[in-house]
């Protein structure tokens, strides 16, 4: 994941998930569904560090925009939808 700032000093985070089309990696990181909860949960965790370094005053940077490539990952789409179901349960108030 890499945190980078838009020209108006909002940040947008890239997840690039194409490195997991590696099945040995994608096997030791994802072993079974222990494994995918700590990734879940580390995931949420650094979202939510980064909400709050947001700033929700007037005319403060107030949003973050994530960018989930899941190219050449299909299995990352199960992950992705536990991640947005989880934060939706949550956090309903952030995620469009």
């Amino acid at each position: 994941m890499q945190i980078v700032y838009d020209k108006e000093g909002h940040p947008v985070c890239y997840n690039v998930y194409g490195e997991f089309q590696n099945t040995e990696l994608y096997n030791r990181a994802f072993a079974d569904e222990g494994d995918r909860m700590r990734f879940l949960r580390s995931r949420i965790q650094f979202l939510e560090r980064s909400i709050r370094k947001l700033d929700f005053g007037a005319g403060g940077i107030n949003t973050i925009f994530q960018v989930s490539d899941l190219k050449n990952s299909p299995e990352f789409r199960i992950t992705t939808k536990q991640a947005l179901q989880i934060l939706q349960d949550n956090y309903p108030e952030i995620v469009i």
